[in-house]
């Protein structure tokens, strides 16, 4: 699933989803991504380096990223083609 990382950070931006993490970290006192610590300027952009820091996204090429399977599939993101994962049993 090869897209560009502006596909990630405009849903994240749209949805609050850092906001969202960073409220999550102060009510739990859990620690959060380092990139997020400092507060920069593009915060999609940094949560965004620190998934490929852990290597839960991955860069390619032509300023591409990729989400393994693995990750994919818990998080529910579809994909276009392909074949279809298995059903998770209940």
């Amino acid at each position: 699933m090869p897209c560009k990382p502006s596909s990630f950070t405009d849903r994240w931006r749209e949805r609050g989803t850092v906001d969202a993490i960073r409220k999550s970290l102060t009510n739990t006192g859990k620690l959060g991504p380092i990139e997020l610590k400092s507060d920069p300027q593009d915060r999609e952009s940094a949560l965004l380096q620190a998934l490929i820091t852990i290597g839960v996204v991955e860069r390619r090429a032509e300023n591409h990223i990729n989400m393994p399977d693995l990750f994919r599939v818990e998080a529910k993101i579809k994909r276009r083609g392909g074949v279809k994962p298995p059903a998770r049993p209940r």
